[in-house]
């Protein structure tokens, strides 16, 4: 399974490093996120299968770089905030349209970016959950192919996120942000609704974050469980 390891950022110079990582390795093998309530920045780096310790030591080859082609100060005693496997088996659809939610918001045809969004997350979800199943890491009291409600908005949903990895998505500080952006989009999908660039924005942001926990939850799983 691929390796994605994690460095924190300070956020001043979070725009710096993304223009870095973009021309250090590209759109697809990296992840800038910003917390909105707390302010906190990681950036996550991507590897292929390998070990860990070989990923870790890569990750802080390939930050320096960043920093340096980004023209921010070297910062030699950087150390990852962690490392871990995660799974994309099945999955790449779900990261096509997470840029494409991007894309969509750059060209200004917002409302298509918030339902690429929530498909993103939905399909995410779903696959990590299906394999931490099947590889034996989760245990779930249904079968997850028949669920339905990936949006984890229901009781439903929520019970079976907590069964399958003992953590309360409800609890978590991103959380009203991303159920205000699943309304957001259900209202421009059933509704026809119109939204601002800034609610835009606001619902991408939601996405990261969830895409970004609910990974880094099934990588801590993996991790505990090798």
């Amino acid at each position: 399974m691929p390796i994605a390891v994690r460095f924190a950022l300070v956020p001043t110079e979070v725009a710096a490093i993304e223009w870095g990582a973009m021309r250090i390795v590209g759109p697809r093998t990296h992840m800038v996120s910003v917390e909105q309530d707390t302010g906190k920045a990681e950036l996550e780096l991507a590897f292929p299968d390998g070990d860990l310790e070989a990923a870790t030591k890569r990750g802080i080859d390939t930050y320096a770089r960043i920093r340096e082609i980004a023209s921010l100060p070297a910062n030699p005693d950087a150390e990852p905030t962690g490392a871990f496997r995660f799974n994309v088996s099945g999955g790449g659809r779900a990261y096509d349209f997470l840029w494409d939610a991007e894309d969509l918001y750059d060209e200004n045809r917002l409302e298509i970016a918030i339902v690429a969004a929530q498909t993103t997350c939905e399909v995410l979800v779903r696959v990590e959950l299906e394999a931490l199943v099947a590889e034996g890491i989760a245990s779930v009291p249904i079968d997850v192919a028949d669920f339905t409600a990936w949006s984890m908005r229901t009781a439903a949903g929520q019970l079976l996120f907590h069964a399958a990895t003992g953590e309360d998505l409800h609890a978590q500080p991103w959380w009203p942000q991303y159920d205000a952006h699943v309304i957001r989009r259900n209202n421009v999908v059933h509704r026809g609704a119109e939204v601002t660039r800034s609610q835009a924005r606001t619902s991408l942001d939601a996405m990261w974050s969830f895409i970004d926990y609910v990974r880094g939850v099934a990588g801590r799983l993996r991790t505990i469980a090798a």
